[in-house]
């Protein structure tokens, strides 16, 4: 299993806040690695799915993906799953309204 570790911000933006999330995982050609690839994002709110894409062999390596939340509550749960080509996962969350700094997680 690769090494990978998921960095998630949420910034107060507007009348919502900015969900910033950066996924290192050691795949592409700086790793020697080319045939691994993100390729599904999953934004969610207190466990519930607010967004979702797919991506494919051309999406950056180690990229910072984001969302724009306009409505939100104190204390909820903002998260982000991420699943590459060969079945790695990473994840992260942060509670809206406490933990304005980055969170990390390792998987």
């Amino acid at each position: 299993m690769m090494r990978t570790s998921t960095l998630i911000k949420l910034v107060p933006a507007g009348n919502g806040i900015d969900v910033i999330c950066s996924i290192r995982n050691t795949s592409g050609p700086q790793f020697s690695n080319n045939d691994h690839f993100v390729s599904r994002v999953t934004f969610s709110v207190n466990g519930d799915t607010v967004t979702e894409f797919d991506t494919g062999p051309g999406f950056s390596d180690n990229p910072v993906v984001g969302i724009h939340l306009s409505t939100f509550e104190q204390d909820d749960r903002i998260g982000v799953q991420w699943i590459d080509s060969s079945g790695n996962r990473g994840q992260a969350q942060a509670t809206a309204g406490k933990d304005n700094a980055i969170v990390t997680s390792q998987s």
